[in-house]
C-alpha cells in the first residue's frame, strides 16, 4: 500500500536539504510529549523538530520554524488533542498528523505550507483555515460544523487571499446559514481548492456546499480507480471566478454569477472521458458561461441562463428544460435585423 505521508515527507526532506542544510543522516531526533503534565508548545519553543505527544494537552499551538512535526502518538486523532487551536505562520514543510485540532482553529498563514493527514478540525470557530499565500496538502481530514457566527468567521474550509489547497480522502462538514461565511468549502480572492479523490463536502445550511468567490477557482477532480468526490448541497461561482467539475455525485444546485465559469466535464486525470452527475439544477447569470466538453454529463434538474448575456456551450444530458439556447437564438435574431 502506498504510503502518503512517508512520500510527502520525504519530498518535503528533500526541499528542505537545499535550503535549511538537511542532508541524509542528520535527521532531527524525536521529542516525546505526554500531555498534560508537559507542553507541546514548550518541546518547539526549545528547538524540537519532531514532537510526538499524547494525551490532552490544554495549550494552544504555534509554529512558525520550517521543518517541524507535531503528531499524535497513538494514531488515532481521538486520543491525541491539542484544545485551544494550532497555528503554523510563515513556515513551511510542517507536518500535523494523527491528531485533533479543537479551540480556535487550524490556521495556516503568512506564507506557510502544512501536510495534514489523519487529523480531526473539531468544534472550532474558524474550523480549517489557510490563508495570504500559503497551502496545504489534506489527507483523511475531517473537519466538523464551526462555532463562529460572525461576519469575520471562516467557513469549516477556508481558503484564502492567494492561497491553495489540495484535498483527498477527507471530510468537510458545515451548517453555514451566514452569507458572510460563504459555505462549508470556500476559496475566495485568488485562491483555489483542488479537490481530488475519496472526499466528501456537505452543507446542510442556507449556504453553498463549496463556493469559488472573488477570481478564485475550484476542481473537483478524481484519478482511475479513485473513489468519486460527494458534494451534499449547493456548488456555486461568484465575481470572476471558476468551478471546474471533472468527476463528481452532487446532489445540489450549481450557481454561476457575476462573469464566472462553470466547465463540465473537461478530461479527468490521465485523459479519461469524465463522468458527472448533478442531481439538480444549473444556473448561470450577470456574464457568466456554462461550457460542457464531456458528453457524460447528466442534470435532473433544468440547465438556465437567466439573462442574454450569459450562455451555454455544449450538449449536457438535461431531465428538465435547457433555456439557454433560446436566449442565444434570440441574440442571434437580433443582430440579423
Amino acid at each position: 500500500m502506498f504510503d502518503f505521508r512517508n512520500h510527502l515527507r520525504f519530498a518535503a526532506l528533500l526541499g528542505a536539504g537545499l535550503t535549511l542544510g538537511l542532508y541524509p543522516g542528520q535527521a532531527s531526533a524525536q521529542t516525546v510529549v505526554t500531555c498534560p503534565a508537559q507542553s507541546i508548545q514548550a518541546a518547539i519553543n526549545g528547538g524540537a523538530s519532531v514532537i510526538e505527544f499524547s494525551g490532552t494537552c490544554n495549550e494552544f499551538v504555534f509554529i512558525n520554524r520550517s521543518g517541524v512535526t507535531v503528531r499524535g502518538n497513538s494514531g488515532n486523532p481521538a486520543n491525541d488533542v491539542i484544545t485551544q487551536g494550532l497555528v503554523v505562520a510563515s513556515a513551511n514543510n510542517v507536518f500535523i498528523e494523527d491528531l485533533t485540532v479543537r479551540g480556535f482553529a487550524l490556521f495556516l498563514r503568512d506564507g506557510a505550507y502544512a501536510f495534514i493527514t489523519n487529523t480531526t478540525v473539531d468544534n472550532t470557530v474558524d474550523g480549517l483555515a489557510v490563508i495570504r499565500q500559503s497551502g496545504a496538502r489534506l489527507d483523511q481530514v475531517t473537519v466538523t460544523p464551526t462555532t463562529g457566527t460572525g461576519n469575520n468567521n471562516c467557513s469549516p474550509l477556508c481558503v484564502g487571499e492567494t492561497s491553495n489547497v489540495r484535498m483527498t480522502n477527507s471530510t468537510i462538514t458545515g451548517t453555514v446559514n451566514n452569507p458572510a461565511i460563504g459555505g462549508a468549502a470556500v476559496a475566495f480572492r485568488n485562491a483555489s481548492i483542488t479537490i481530488r479523490e475519496g472526499n466528501t463536502i456537505t452543507n446542510t445550511g442556507s449556504q453553498p456546499a463549496v463556493l469559488s468567490a472573488f477570481n478564485s477557482n475550484v476542481r473537483i477532480d478524481n484519478p482511475p480507480a479513485g473513489t468519486r468526490t460527494e458534494v451534499s448541497g449547493d456548488v456555486a461561482a461568484f465575481s470572476q471566478s471558476l468551478v471546474d467539475i471533472r468527476e463528481v455525485d452532487l446532489t445540489g444546485d450549481v450557481n454561476i454569477d457575476f462573469d464566472s465559469a462553470l466547465q463540465l466535464g473537461s478530461l479527468s486525470f490521465g485523459g479519461d472521458p469524465a463522468n458527472i452527475d448533478i442531481d439538480g439544477s444549473v444556473l448561470a447569470r450577470r456574464d457568466s458561461d456554462i461550457v460542457v466538453v464531456s458528453p457524460a454529463v447528466s442534470v435532473t434538474g433544468d440547465m438556465t441562463c437567466e439573462d442574454r448575456s450569459s450562455s451555454l456551450g455544449g450538449t449536457p444530458t438535461v431531465g428538465g428544460e435547457i433555456d439557454c439556447r433560446d436566449f442565444d437564438e434570440r441574440r442571434v435574431d437580433d443582430d440579423d435585423d
